[in-house]
């Protein structure tokens, strides 16, 4: 009978799958820099919920084992979505900053960009070189966030005929 008993007791669960589930989705969480730059509470509610697992587990208590298997779960899923929201807040931050330089600002019709030196010599498309500080940090912007749109509107002067205008500010 003792042999029996023991030959039972070398049987039994050495682990618990959802814990060890929730061990390894905690370690990628980890890793993840977002998750270390804007969630730290979430994955630290998260490794608590695995500690009292582990000690769960340990007593033989296996209901509160997976009870905290599934908080330790959901703490890391909040803990890449706060991951996610925090890092989208993060960006667009940034670009606010970026557009705060060139001095943009939000209209109706979208942002707005006043780029109010740059000059064309006259009866030319050529623009004049002090003209190109402020293209080149709109296309620095740009080349950033090539998901953004772009209309350029301007002004040609009144000298010449309506048709001739028209060709010089399409050139």
């Amino acid at each position: 009978v003792l042999s029996a008993l023991i030959l039972l007791s070398a049987c039994g669960p050495d682990r618990n799958l959802a814990l060890e589930a929730a061990k390894r989705e905690y370690e990628v969480t980890r890793a993840d820099p977002a998750v270390a730059a804007h969630a730290g509470t979430e994955l630290a509610q998260a490794q608590h919920a695995i500690d009292q697992g582990e000690h769960a587990f340990a007593d033989d208590e296996q209901e509160d084992t997976e009870h905290y298997a599934e908080v330790a779960e959901t703490e890391l899923s909040t803990a890449r979505e706060v991951a996610r929201s925090g890092s989208a807040n993060a960006e667009k931050k940034a670009v606010e900053k970026e557009l705060a330089a060139l001095q943009a600002r939000e209209t109706e019709r979208g942002i707005v960009l006043t780029l109010s030196d740059v000059f064309f010599e006259v009866d030319s498309a050529r623009l004049k070189p002090e003209g190109m500080q402020n293209l080149a940090q709109l296309a620095a912007f740009l080349n950033d966030h090539p998901d953004r749109a772009l209309a350029i509107e301007g002004h040609a002067d009144s000298t010449g005929t309506d048709p001739y205008n028209q060709q010089l500010s399409e050139r």
